[in-house]
C-alpha cells in the first residue's frame, strides 16, 4: 500500500512539476544561446569544432596517411642503408629487401584503405564529384 501511495504521489508530482515548466527566452551569459527554450553552449564555450564528423574523420585519416608515409619512407631509407652496409653478406642483404618489401606492402594497403574509405564516403554522402 505504501508503494502505491508513493507511485501515485511520485506520479502527480512530476506531472504538476511538469506543467509548470516554461521556455527559456534568454540566457544568463553570452556563451550560452536558446535552442527550442533550452540555453545550450555554443562551439566557443564548449572549444568543440564546428566541423562535420565527415570533415573530423578526413583529417584523422589524412593524419595516419602522413604519418604511414613518414614511416614507410624511414622504412625504405633505413632498408637502403642496410642493403649498402651488408658487403656482400646474403642474411643481411635478404633482410634488407624483406623490410622494402614490407613497407611497400604497408605503404599500398595504407593508400588503398584511404581510396577505400573515401569512396564509401562518397558513396554515402551522395557527393560522387570526388570520386
Amino acid at each position: 500500500m505504501k508503494q502505491t501511495m508513493f507511485a501515485v504521489i511520485l506520479f502527480l508530482g512530476m506531472s504538476v512539476s511538469a506543467s509548470v515548466t516554461q521556455a527559456v527566452t534568454s540566457c544568463p551569459t553570452a556563451d550560452l544561446t536558446v535552442i527550442n527554450g533550452v540555453c545550450v553552449p555554443t562551439a566557443a564555450a564548449t572549444g568543440l569544432s564546428d566541423e562535420s564528423v565527415m570533415a573530423v574523420v578526413q583529417n584523422v585519416l589524412n593524419w595516419l596517411l602522413y604519418i604511414m608515409a613518414a614511416a614507410a619512407t624511414l622504412a625504405f631509407v633505413i632498408a637502403g642503408f642496410q642493403y649498402i652496409l651488408s658487403a656482400g653478406d646474403e642474411k643481411q642483404a635478404e633482410s634488407a629487401k624483406n623490410m622494402a618489401k614490407y613497407a611497400a606492402i604497408g605503404l599500398a594497403v595504407a593508400l588503398s584503405g584511404l581510396v577505400i574509405i573515401r569512396t564509401i564516403g562518397a558513396l554515402v554522402s551522395g557527393d560522387t564529384s570526388t570520386l
